[in-house]
């Protein structure tokens, strides 16, 4: 018998509906509750209503950036510095490497 891991709770930010959609299915696989945004403001007002253990953000997005989303004060949640929640910000360069030859996105 193998050893659980805890869900965790995921926001994946992303304005292209088709890598929000590749991170996604590798989230759902992974057995992780998440949530989807398409920018910076609908992510910020997810972040304000839910708290998340990891934010997996696009750096590039129209109407905020995931850089100005993290440095809105409302987007951290008021807990000690060591229980923030880990932030991975990407760009599609990054997430290109990532993908095996045959799901390659270019």
């Amino acid at each position: 018998m193998g050893l659980m891991m805890p869900v965790k709770k995921i926001l994946i930010v992303d304005d292209d509906p088709h890598i929000r959609s590749i991170i996604t299915q590798v989230v759902k696989r992974s057995g992780h509750s998440y949530h989807t945004a398409a920018d910076g403001v609908e992510a910020l007002s997810l972040i304000q209503k839910h708290t998340f253990d990891i934010i997996i953000s696009d750096i590039s997005m129209p109407r905020m950036s995931g850089l100005e989303l993290m440095r809105k004060p409302e987007s951290v949640p008021p807990k000690p510095l060591s229980l923030l929640s880990p932030v991975i910000l990407k760009n599609t360069n990054t997430i290109k490497s990532l993908v095996p030859a045959p799901m390659n996105l270019s």
